[in-house]
């Protein structure tokens, strides 16, 4: 990281990326003061961050299709020298960087969330400092809910109730399951989950035949489809935060 520049006269001037450009149309930060300025800008570029990672997906997933092939025509080499019972293997096949993607995108979920609801405290909504989208118990986002419950000014009450059942819904819809993910990837119970393309694999005339290549899933989608739908999740949860705030 570059350390900011002391001269407080010195305007940033911020070259940005295209993937980032839809983030600042969110997270003006001229629409907010003091440390919610702050926290505006650095929540921007998390959203940024997942925008370019879920962009990026489909031709990651051509890359790993291509090695998926090249690790096919290895695996035929070996099977003219040496045959063996084909059904009596699973055929995965490692590609690191789509696994590195994934990883990155839902760790980068986790981050966003962790910064946006510090704007809770920020703007005066409770009387305690929020760090983060913590868990309360088994409860993913459990202090956040129980601060917005017992902690809120009393004339910011109303402001609190609307956002404790606003992020309660958005838990169920979305949050819980990607936070859920992300933890089973940095934290794992018992060794390291690998995320690999499956080949189904077949024999036809006395040779190897690739039937298919299964993409990693999530809730039933392929990955990049997942991602693609939980930006979307991300901009409206995005939208409708900053609105109860601002309407506060």
């Amino acid at each position: 990281m570059n350390p900011p520049k002391k001269d407080p006269y010195q305007i940033p001037t911020i070259m940005l990326d295209n993937a980032s450009k839809s983030a600042y149309s969110i997270f003006n930060p001229n629409d907010w003061i003091g440390n919610s300025k702050s926290i505006i800008v650095s929540t921007a570029a998390q959203y940024s961050l997942l925008e370019y990672q879920a962009n990026k997906l489909p031709s990651l997933v051509q890359h790993s299709q291509k090695m998926c092939e090249l690790r096919f025509r290895e695996l035929c080499d070996q099977w003219e020298k040496a045959p063996w019972d084909v059904n009596k293997c699973d055929y995965l096949v490692e590609v690191p960087e789509f696994h590195l993607n994934i990883q990155a995108y839902l760790a980068t979920i986790k981050v966003f969330l962790d910064l946006i609801v510090q704007l809770i405290s920020s703007e005066g909504i409770v009387n305690t400092a929020i760090q983060g989208f913590h868990k309360k118990g088994e409860v993913i986002g459990g202090r956040i809910l129980n601060i917005l419950e017992n902690n809120a000014k009393q004339e910011k009450s109303e402001t609190a109730h609307k956002l404790l059942k606003f992020i309660d819904g958005q838990k169920n819809s979305w949050i819980d399951q990607a936070v859920n993910v992300r933890d089973l990837l940095v934290h794992p119970n018992e060794g390291m989950l690998q995320v690999m393309f499956r080949l189904e694999i077949g024999q036809r005339n006395g040779k190897l035949k690739l039937r298919q290549m299964l993409q990693p899933s999530l809730a039933g989608l392929q990955f990049d489809q997942y991602a693609q739908i939980t930006l979307m999740q991300v901009e409206y949860f995005s939208k409708n935060f900053l609105e109860i705030l601002k309407a506060a």
